[in-house]
C-alpha cells in the first residue's frame, strides 16, 4: 500500500458487478458486500454479445 496519510478510506459499503454468473452463493454475497447493498448495471449498451471483445455500439 502506499502512504495514506492525509486521506480518508472510502466507506466501502456496496460492490459494483459488471460480471457476473446467474447465481451468485449467499457467503460470497455476504463477503463482497456485507450491508447487503450490490449494483448490477443493466448491458443495454451492448448490442449483440455481451463479449468485451464484440462490443457493437
Amino acid at each position: 500500500m502506499g502512504n495514506l496519510a492525509g486521506k480518508k478510506k472510502a466507506p466501502y459499503d456496496r460492490i459494483w458487478v459488471c460480471a457476473a454468473p446467474v447465481t451468485i452463493p449467499d457467503i460470497l454475497i455476504g463477503q463482497l458486500a456485507p450491508k447487503g447493498y450490490m449494483v448490477i448495471p443493466g448491458f443495454g449498451f451492448i448490442k449483440g454479445s455481451i463479449n468485451p471483445n464484440h462490443y457493437q455500439r
